[in-house]
């Protein structure tokens, strides 16, 4: 019963309300959480050291029994202190870590080149000779960048965090993140430290042309381009097919975000194809639109429209299929020559996925006419 206010689900409790921000709740409980563990070190430490021993061996409080509290009691105690310094870091940043998607940080969406950073290395330098822990400080960059115990001086650790920085380099977001981290963790054990604001770091990836720049809480790519949005009525379709429409164009989105930009554009591109199926047999006032494929079907529907809008439309959206389709043109739909690799870069692939929402949302609208006709 003397443990029971200690359970793990206390600290828990403590742990979620500082990760959720309301710091004061979950400081509150851990401060009851560690006076009761700190109670009972003393009191079993004391027990410990004059061996007690009930005279009724049922209450047998040797040093083998109270070993494991202690042990336990020892833990709990840690925690809260690790507790205490997560409060005071949310406290002062009000976030634990810059948010950003989470394929980043399992899949490189691209390397930070060497200068860059080398340039965030003499960040690190720079924040280090402030304090007279420089070592410390050193220390507290390398485990953000994968290192683990400490280096045999601070010469070693200078050193190994510049080896485990080039290491990280290969993943540019996870790099900045870990940066950032800790800087925030610099500014709660070293509050004296000066620090380079969001600019100075912003700044740091423009030079280089690091495609990221931080708006705390979050980290994105610099300058993206908003989405044409798609309307797609549900009526003319049916809810399945929305569903399908806006999964597709969710995952072109994030595929884009990742700038992985071919696979955006094929994703983008099996949408539209996959929209055009919804054209056959309908009667368009001059015929029912025959044909099975992408290509079949547009050339009916041009035909039976000559002169019109959509028979115009129909042209762009096939002349820019077929350059994406053809190897020596975008080298998306049937793949590209080895030789050239002309694969669209990440502007390329936000123009054509525009491009081919604008299209998506007339066909669409086309087929909502149509159907209520």
């Amino acid at each position: 019963m003397l443990l029971q206010p200690t359970r793990p689900q206390s600290l828990r409790l403590a742990s979620r309300a500082i990760d959720s921000g309301d710091v004061e709740r979950g400081c509150a409980v851990r401060r009851r959480v560690a006076r009761i563990a700190a109670t009972l070190l003393v009191f079993l430490a004391a027990v410990a050291r004059t061996r007690l021993v009930s005279a009724d061996p049922r209450h047998d409080t040797n040093i083998e029994t109270i070993a494991p509290i202690i042990k336990r009691c020892a833990r709990i105690e840690g925690r809260c202190r690790q507790l205490g310094h997560l409060a005071r870091l949310v406290g002062r940043t009000g976030f634990l870590g810059l948010q950003m998607p989470a394929q980043w940080r399992f899949r490189s969406p691209g390397p930070i080149d060497m200068q860059a950073m080398n340039a965030f290395n003499s960040l690190v330098h720079t924040i280090a000779s402030q304090s007279e822990s420089s070592w410390g400080i050193f220390e507290l960059f390398k485990s953000k960048f994968g290192g683990s115990g400490w280096s045999s001086s601070e010469s070693w650790a200078i050193g190994d965090l510049h080896s485990l920085m080039a290491a990280s380099a290969d993943n540019a977001p996870a790099f900045i993140a870990a940066f950032w981290d800790g800087c925030e963790e610099v500014r709660g054990q070293y509050p004296e430290v000066g620090l380079p604001d969001v600019d100075i770091v912003n700044g740091i990836l423009f030079d280089h042309g690091v495609p990221y720049e931080i708006r705390p809480p979050e980290l994105l790519p610099r300058n993206p381009q908003t989405p044409i949005p798609v309307q797609a009525p549900e009526k003319s379709i049916g809810e399945c097919a929305v569903e399908l429409i806006h999964a597709s164009l969710d995952q072109a989105d994030r595929l884009l975000l990742e700038q992985r930009p071919r696979q955006a554009v094929q994703e983008i591109l099996w949408l539209l194809e996959t929209v055009s199926t919804a054209f056959q047999g309908i009667d368009t006032g001059t015929g029912t639109v025959a044909g099975k494929y992408f290509n079949d079907i547009i050339r009916d529907l041009r035909a039976k429209h000559p002169g019109r809008t959509l028979a115009e439309a129909l042209g762009w959206m096939t002349k820019m299929h077929g350059f994406l389709s053809s190897p020596p043109g975008g080298g998306v739909r049937h793949g590209t020559q080895l030789a050239a690799d002309v694969s669209p870069t990440l502007k390329e692939a936000h123009l054509y996925c525009n491009l081919t929402r604008s299209y998506i949302g007339y066909l669409l609208a086309e087929i909502a006419d149509l159907n209520s006709a």
